[in-house]
């Protein structure tokens, strides 16, 4: 499979970090539960290789009770911490410059004198060149309010809305690639399980490895999945819960959550939505072929003055059970086609029973 951080969405993160990196600021990632797990080492081989700074990491939450500018006093600039000095002495000593250093491990009592120390940086850093800057890249967990606004040299990128539906689609795809599917039903578990699982990718290869029945039934989800569906205690609909982000510009609950408060309705129309990208197109170029195959038996309609290729699927099926001679083949797909036309029209989830239907599928191998 394609590694997660090659993905657009990731690659794009990464370079609006390393933009603001190259420019001499140093970044807040802001990231919640359902970001990347260690991003430090994407974040480590992708900006190391394209900017050229020494990497370095400092446990955040192990260096408590020691002051920032004691702890890099004397693990960078080989002075004991009370003899620090003032952050301009300690940027001028040189022991910092060229690098590049990673907080890891924060929390909110270890945020607060580093959220203080970079924004005191902030200020230090503008009299210095930007290539001789010290820049701090900090993964800060989302549950632990950044506490100011960016600055211009102090940078804060929340990991939202960076995962969209059409990597989630090709992520399932590429878990597809061993699985014995029909082109129809491969189409619907890739749709379905990417508008069922929204951002979170790992979700969606575990619905994507369900039976396409499973797939369309909230409670065969529930049943199926309910270790991957269960919530702590607790939780709240919110993205420092992980249970909220954004995909293509608008909010989207986790699929937990939607369980979690019983709204099956909403997990229907999730469903739903995935059938409908995949079945209305197929059933407009089907409908092309049926009037093909069924025009000794058709007549145009009346009231339009078009052709038989103007014939609604409902229309297609009315004449065929209305004429003596229609063959029986031609009567069962034009009933299931205006089964799943309806259904769709309504809303409605559409059986896998319908959906991989005898005449669905053979009429999509002909296309």
């Amino acid at each position: 499979m394609t590694p997660r951080w090659h993905l657009p969405g990731h690659q794009r993160w990464l370079a609006e970090c390393a933009g603001h990196l190259a420019g001499g600021a140093s970044v807040v990632a802001h990231l919640p539960p359902h970001a990347p797990a260690r991003p430090e080492h994407a974040l480590r081989e992708h900006l190391g290789r394209c900017l050229g700074l020494e990497w370095r990491e400092i446990d955040a939450d192990a260096a408590i009770p020691i002051a920032p500018l004691h702890l890099l006093a004397e693990r960078f600039c080989d002075r004991r911490g009370d003899e620090a000095g003032g952050l301009p002495s300690l940027l001028a000593s040189g022991g910092l410059d060229g690098k590049l250093l990673c907080l890891r491990a924060l929390r909110s009592d270890s945020w607060r004198p580093w959220s203080r120390f970079l924004l005191d940086l902030e200020q230090a850093a503008q009299q210095r060149p930007a290539a001789e800057r010290v820049r701090f890249l900090a993964l800060l967990p989302a549950n632990v309010p950044v506490g100011f606004a960016p600055q211009p040299r102090l940078a804060v990128l929340p990991w939202r809305g960076i995962v969209g539906p059409s990597e989630v689609r090709a992520w399932v795809d590429d878990h597809l690639a061993g699985r014995q599917l029909g082109s129809v039903e491969r189409a619907l578990v890739r749709e379905v399980a990417a508008s069922l699982a929204g951002w979170d990718l790992d979700l969606a290869c575990r619905l994507a490895e369900l039976d396409l029945a499973d797939l369309l039934a909230p409670a065969r989800i529930a049943a199926r999945l309910e270790p991957a569906l269960q919530l702590q205690g607790g939780a709240s609909s919110t993205w420092e819960a992980g249970l909220l982000d954004q995909q293509d510009g608008s909010p989207v609950v986790h699929l937990r959550w939607l369980f979690a408060i019983g709204d099956h309705d909403a997990i229907r129309r999730r469903i739903w939505r995935g059938q409908l990208s995949v079945l209305f197109p197929l059933l407009e170029e089907i409908r092309h072929l049926l009037v093909r195959d069924a025009a000794p038996f058709l007549g145009a309609p009346a009231d339009a003055g078009g052709g038989l290729d103007d014939l609604e699927i409902g229309q297609i099926h009315h004449q065929l059970l209305a004429h003596g001679r229609t063959p029986p083949r031609l009567r069962e797909a034009s009933g299931v086609l205006r089964e799943i036309r309806n259904r769709l029209a309504h809303g409605e989830v559409v059986p896998a029973t319908q959906a991989l239907h005898r005449a669905v599928r053979e009429y999509r191998r002909r296309l």
